[in-house]
């Protein structure tokens, strides 16, 4: 495991959810015991934290890069979709998962790309690394377009610090926890 990682965990602030960081202790005290830990990639190939672009008049997705490049038929006035999912952390994990500096930047490109008109946070978080926030935020709120957070299961802790930038909030269902 890198050092990073365990640099990350015992030197910076936290804002998670209590009872996701108790679950997950376990594995913690293995890591900093030197254990091999084996963390199930989030991400994999399948490009599940990646962000996307949706066209209202059809409901299409489309990718909101192609091959590296930004894609060229985003159709005018569709809602870039930015996922914020899984524990943030400032730097991108090992796992493959972006971390906040990576969100930023796509943050940044959906607000200067003509056929983006919206801006809509997808928020499933425990919360996370307390520096991870401070450059998103600051972005998002320089935002000349509408940023919407749209929470799928939770958004706790750091998480709620990403969704109250955010002009409106939705929960995607009655479960859906924020706090």
């Amino acid at each position: 495991m890198s050092y990073q990682l365990i640099s990350r965990i015992l030197a910076s602030p936290w804002f998670i959810h209590r009872p996701w960081a108790d679950a997950h202790l376990p594995l913690i005290a293995a890591l900093l015991k030197g254990q091999n830990v084996s963390f199930v990639q989030r991400t994999g190939n399948e490009g599940v934290e990646q962000p996307f672009v949706i066209d209202p008049a059809t409901m299409e997705r489309y990718n909101l890069y192609l091959h590296g490049s930004p894609n060229p038929n985003i159709p005018p006035n569709s809602v870039g979709v930015l996922p914020i999912t899984g524990p943030l952390t400032h730097y991108n994990g090992d796992c493959g998962e972006p971390g906040m500096i990576q969100r930023t930047n796509w943050l940044m490109d959906m607000q200067k790309r003509d056929h983006i008109g919206s801006i809509v946070q997808l928020i499933d978080t425990p919360g996370g690394e307390g520096r991870a926030a401070q450059g998103y935020c600051a972005v998002m709120a320089r935002s000349k377009k509408p940023v919407l957070s749209y929470v799928d299961n939770m958004c706790a802790s750091l998480g709620m610090w990403f969704s109250s930038g955010s002009q409106e909030v939705y929960l995607s269902h009655d479960l859906a926890s924020m706090g």
